[in-house]
């Protein structure tokens, strides 16, 4: 299987017909000691202090966040307990 770059653009805003941003995010699987990793321009997420984390209510750690990847058209989990890897075979 192979793993590739995807450019995503976010956002564009126009003003008075002005361009005032535009921004690329670049998304991708990597492997990295058999578990898979994904990246948003670079940097893994789901990773502990992702701010995107979903908090544990009952022992109030991060759990780590969902993430859904447009290449495959699939919602993905990204486990804070394993540094961001991809949930497998867990109920999450």
């Amino acid at each position: 299987m192979k793993y590739k770059e995807v450019a995503l653009t976010v956002a564009v805003l126009m003003t008075s017909g002005t361009l005032v941003a535009a921004k690329d995010s670049h998304l991708e699987w990597i492997s990295r000691d058999g578990r898979m990793y994904w990246l948003e321009n670079g940097e893994i997420q789901g990773v502990t202090g992702d701010p995107k984390n979903i908090i544990d209510e009952i022992y109030g750690i991060e759990r780590g966040r969902e993430i859904y990847d447009p290449e495959s058209d699939a919602w993905y989990w990204l486990d804070a307990c394993y540094d961001g890897a991809k949930a497998v075979s867990k109920e999450v």
